[in-house]
């Protein structure tokens, strides 16, 4: 899940994103991608709603996945997903969505 809120200024404001515990420890596996897909499902409702900027708090335990899927240098208890990082991000939602196409096509 992803517990966010627009902000006063037209932000999206991500407080966190989880998983329930005993699903990460029965189903890791499988549900390996799901913060990534709610992280690029962000990206296009910020499109939709003409918002120009995602900010969020980061834990200690999380830092290191939001810098690597934001391709950001450091991610300490905040991060920013606005201009050259909402580009990043809109073109893995691409490339995953191309992937995704050409695996249905494939099978």
């Amino acid at each position: 899940m992803a517990y966010l809120r627009r902000t006063w200024c037209n932000h999206l404001y991500l407080e966190f994103l989880a998983a329930h515990p005993q699903v990460i420890i029965k189903q890791y596996q499988r549900i390996g991608a799901v913060g990534i897909g709610i992280l690029q499902g962000l990206v296009a409702l910020a499109e939709a709603l003409e918002v120009n900027c995602i900010w969020g708090e980061a834990t200690e335990a999380s830092a290191n996945w939001y810098r690597e899927q934001l391709d950001v240098e450091k991610v300490l208890d905040h991060f920013f997903i606005e201009d050259d990082v909402m580009q990043h991000c809109r073109k893995e939602m691409l490339g995953a969505r191309q992937e995704m196409l050409a695996r249905r096509t494939t099978t």
